[in-house]
């Protein structure tokens, strides 16, 4: 659970946290990775799910300049708002369903439980050092899966810290620009991942081909609309020496 002396000095945190059921995860051992799918190289990440555990959004980044910058008391409160709109807007109906086979670290690195004697906290960034060894022994290592969830700005989007899924500018020539996104649109739907966030953006462009297209549902001006991006090879490419588990390959 979480500290409630921490956050009722602000009773506007304090009224939206009233409206969850918080828990804090502080040890990955056990976890199932297929549901708790964020970057896992985060200082700290929040994800919101509903009784059904279907995956509503996910809060937190940073990157190779600032811990922080990415991420801000006012752009997590809007968060809160919007999944608890959307919640309430559903009356009850379910998210549509997504497949998946439970997975633990233990699972992934074929030992479970871990072994007496060894230590039983597994760190975030250790899921994805167990994922890459283990696909280093299948044969299966992708270099790439190295610069995994990549920035906005690679694809030439700078989204607003505030409202995560707000376009505050777009850079000219990139791949963004030529599919018609503009600033002030609101990203709805990156490569099928809905966006309430930019954590919700950067896991939408994860999920994207190392090349390739695929779509974004945005709203401009009220308006809903569809484009498309066409990223090229290498596309994810940035600095990523920060990374935990980057820096341990």
């Amino acid at each position: 659970m979480f500290d409630e002396q921490l956050v009722r000095p602000d009773p506007e945190l304090y009224g939206l946290i009233q409206q969850f059921v918080p828990v804090r995860i502080v040890n990955m051992s056990g976890v199932d990775v297929s549901l708790f799918q964020f970057d896992y190289d985060l200082t700290m990440a929040i994800m919101f799910l509903n009784a059904d555990e279907q995956v509503y959004s996910r809060y937190g980044g940073r990157d190779h300049q600032s811990a922080e910058k990415r991420i801000s008391m006012n752009g997590l409160k809007n968060t809160m708002r919007a999944v608890l709109a959307w919640h309430k807007s559903r009356s009850g109906a379910s998210l549509p369903a997504r497949p998946r086979q439970k997975m633990t670290p233990e699972d992934i690195i074929g030992i479970s439980p871990l072994p007496q004697g060894s230590s039983n906290c597994i760190h975030c960034h250790q899921v994805n050092e167990f994922q890459w060894r283990a696909q280093k022994r299948q044969g299966t290592f992708n270099p790439e899966s190295l610069w995994g969830v990549p920035l906005p700005e690679n694809v030439g989007l700078t989204m607003d810290v505030d409202h995560g899924n707000r376009v505050v500018a777009v850079a000219p020539g990139s791949a963004a620009d030529k599919a018609g996104i503009q600033a002030g649109d609101v990203l709805e739907v990156v490569n099928g991942v809905p966006t309430l966030s930019q954590a919700d953006v950067q896991w939408g462009l994860h999920r994207a081909p190392s090349e390739g297209r695929f779509a974004v549902q945005l709203r401009r001006d009220g308006q809903e609309q569809t484009v498309t991006l066409q990223v090229a090879r290498g596309w994810r490419r940035t600095n990523n020496i920060w990374r935990a588990s980057v820096r341990r390959q």
